[in-house]
């Protein structure tokens, strides 16, 4: 018999009596109610034997914040939250719940709350360098340059050697327009961890902004051939938590988080460990071989996908992979032939109409591409990359007025800043010059650069240095009655 609707039932029955207050007992949340059936084998076993262990000892401190690392793991952040409270209420020494919790609010974007949380671990174990780097972290997302400066300080007095601490200062001086101070920070934390990706971007703009661009060019090279990759901290409690990680659909999630967040050898890794725990996952394989195909590598993307359409030639999700992977190889046509086996099975799909749009675009047929682009936003308003894909369209087509209109629209409407942010800012600057208006183009241009800067791409920022160097000359000769050569 299936013990999780058991569970469930008893749940019901002991919630509200393990949070009432004995006298001189803590008030705590209650245990949350958590959906088992939908949870992959063998996550959803090990949660109910969490909870047998809670019902049998609910005011341990350890049975709480035990359930809550598994939860933490494997991405049910909100739940997980509640019973490291339990357990940080119940235990003497809080430090580990407090310091999780603090992890949680952090990546939510929750920065007071992450603060509070951060420095209130801290009073518990302040040589707990992770904690103290995840407070200057935060603090510098608050725009508390200063303060973040202050506990970067803190964690290099107690251990010089911590190459993330020396990047965070480096970053802290580039906020502050002081290109040149960031330098040797970038440097350090490269000397103590040449492989930190990051850093080498980092590194690379400063170089660029004091006027060093060979130098800066190595740098964004090496950045270029490591990915993103970061070096690890000594963290403990943030590591036995990690390795709870219990089902492969947990890494399919995380995997997709990291590729949205420009992280695509991060996410190759989280989509094979989702492999190695279940070999027959679709999704996993598929998005892998998108990856394998950005990276250059077309015979292992292709043979992944040669798999999965053996076993279903008319699959469309992965003939959507399909097409996308060809995209990415600049073949428009096999991008084209792919994705209609996709739109056969639904043609309202508008992210295959706006990888059709991009494929017969490649192709030069921009008609087409406009009309395909036009069918997805009227079924996705708000399909970011359609609108975006459109404007450059419109733009190439020479309708600036009509490319300014629907980027206008993407800026208008995200709340939530992308990689695609700086790009989306970059094209509706090249749309004001076309429509001759240089001084809005240059605004967009400044507000696109420090994006670029920190998201990238390289060429992206590159790009826009030139532009506003073409717009500064532009001015210049305008100023001096000239006006007449092409920038």
């Amino acid at each position: 018999m299936r013990i999780a609707g058991v569970l469930l039932l008893v749940l019901a029955l002991w919630m509200m009596s393990c949070s009432k207050s004995t006298s001189g007992a803590a008030v705590l949340p209650e245990v949350p109610k958590l959906l088992l059936e939908p949870l992959d084998n063998p996550l959803r076993e090990l949660v109910e034997k969490r909870l047998q262990e809670l019902q049998r000892e609910p005011r341990n401190p350890e049975a709480n914040g035990r359930l809550g690392m598994l939860l933490h793991a494997n991405l049910q952040p909100t739940p997980a939250k509640i019973m490291y409270r339990r357990a940080m209420l119940l235990d003497g020494r809080p430090f580990r719940w407090k310091y999780l919790i603090a992890l949680i609010l952090q990546k939510e974007g929750k920065n007071e709350e992450a603060v509070r949380l951060f420095r209130e671990a801290l009073r518990l174990d302040p040589g707990y360098l992770s904690a103290r780097v995840g407070l200057a972290e935060t603090l510098a997302d608050a725009g508390e340059l200063d303060r973040s400066s202050e506990e970067y300080e803190e964690v290099l007095k107690r251990n010089p050697s911590v190459s993330n601490a020396h990047y965070g200062m480096g970053k802290i001086e580039l906020a502050r327009g002081n290109p040149a101070r960031a330098v040797p920070h970038f440097e350090k934390a490269l000397e103590l961890a040449p492989p930190y990706a990051g850093a080498h971007f980092a590194l690379g703009t400063a170089l660029s902004r004091t006027g060093r661009p060979e130098k800066a060019e190595r740098h964004f090279q090496a950045h270029k051939r490591l990915g993103n990759r970061v070096p690890g901290m000594y963290d403990p409690v943030k590591s036995e938590m990690q390795n709870l990680v219990s089902s492969s659909s947990v890494w399919r999630r995380q995997a997709r988080t990291y590729n949205l967040a420009g992280l695509p050898d991060e996410a190759m890794e989280a989509f094979q460990r989702a492999l190695a725990m279940d070999p027959k996952d679709r999704p996993s394989k598929g998005n892998l071989a998108v990856l394998y195909g950005k990276k250059g590598d077309v015979a292992t993307a292709n043979r992944l996908l040669d798999e999965l359409l053996r076993d279903d030639p008319k699959d469309p999700n992965v003939n959507k992979l399909r097409a996308a992977t060809r995209l990415e190889q600049g073949d428009g046509r096999a991008a084209e032939e792919a994705i209609r086996v996709a739109l056969e099975a639904n043609p309202g799909d508008e992210v295959a109409l706006r990888i059709l749009a991009r494929a017969v675009g490649m192709q030069g047929r921009r008609a087409e591409a406009i009309r395909h682009y036009r069918a997805a936003l009227s079924i996705q308003p708000n399909d970011s990359p359609s609108r975006l894909g459109l404007g450059e369209l419109l733009l190439e087509e020479g309708r600036p007025d009509d490319a300014i209109q629907q980027l206008l629209k993407i800026v208008s409407v995200e709340t939530v800043e992308t990689k695609e942010t700086a790009r989306v800012m970059y094209v509706l600057a090249k749309a004001y010059r076309k429509a001759g208006q240089p001084e809005k183009a240059r605004s967009w241009l400044l507000n696109a650069l420090p994006r670029a800067a920190i998201r990238g791409p390289r060429d992206l920022f590159e790009a826009i240095e030139r532009d506003l160097k073409a717009l500064a000359t532009k001015a210049d000769d305008t100023r001096a009655g000239l006006g007449q050569g092409k920038p």
